[in-house]
């Protein structure tokens, strides 16, 4: 919903579901690892069966997703630009915040012990696919960082540190009064308008 006005401005528009997530089969939430595998997949069809609407792709993502999209950006040269809202700067940061927001626990030892058990599963380090590694890789892809001032989960803070990170050109836009995916309905015209220019400009 944030973002199917854009239809309307002349824009293809894809969408998918992350594996355990909407109409996806059931699959094991990695908070960005194992979906940056998925967003390659699904960008991979689409240019296989449509290659003549992708010939120009932006990609969108919100919170997880937007994490994902920093990575897929940074790491395929058919993305020319990215819009990341709600992005959170650092995997293990963002699992230490969710975990004591949402369940009131601490970082020690409950966290540390699921965030080791989380890379001995997967198999490797999900830090390393953190935003903050990956936005100084776009290499002169125009990004445009979206984050709500009330945001609890990726906070403002992580916002402006991704914005320092990455090359130009780039925006940052922080909405007042916006909590966590909450900004396209605190914006309203104003986050229509502002997607719809920075598509336009670079695509």
């Amino acid at each position: 919903p944030n973002t199917l006005f854009l239809r309307e401005q002349g824009f293809n528009l894809f969408y998918f579901d992350f594996r355990g997530s909407g109409e996806s089969g059931e699959g094991m939430s990695s908070i960005g690892y194992l979906e940056i595998r998925d967003a390659n997949a699904a960008i991979s069809h689409i240019r296989q069966t449509r290659h003549n609407e992708t010939k120009y792709l932006g990609i969108y993502g919100l919170s997880m997703g937007a994490a994902v999209a920093v990575y897929e950006a940074a790491h395929n040269a058919d993305i020319k630009c990215v819009v990341a809202e709600g992005c959170y700067y650092s995997y293990e940061k963002v699992v230490a915040r969710w975990a004591r927001v949402n369940k009131g626990t601490p970082y020690f030892p409950l966290v540390a012990l699921a965030l080791y058990f989380a890379r001995k599963r997967l198999g490797m380090n999900p830090e390393d696919f953190s935003p903050k590694h990956n936005i100084k890789k776009l290499n002169g892809k125009p990004v445009f960082i979206i984050n709500g001032a009330d945001d609890s989960l990726a906070p403002r803070h992580d916002a402006r540190k991704l914005h320092m990170k990455a090359g130009e050109p780039k925006q940052l836009w922080i909405v007042a009064n916006a909590s966590h995916t909450e900004v396209a309905e605190v914006a309203g015209q104003q986050y229509k308008t502002r997607l719809s220019e920075f598509f336009t400009k670079y695509l």
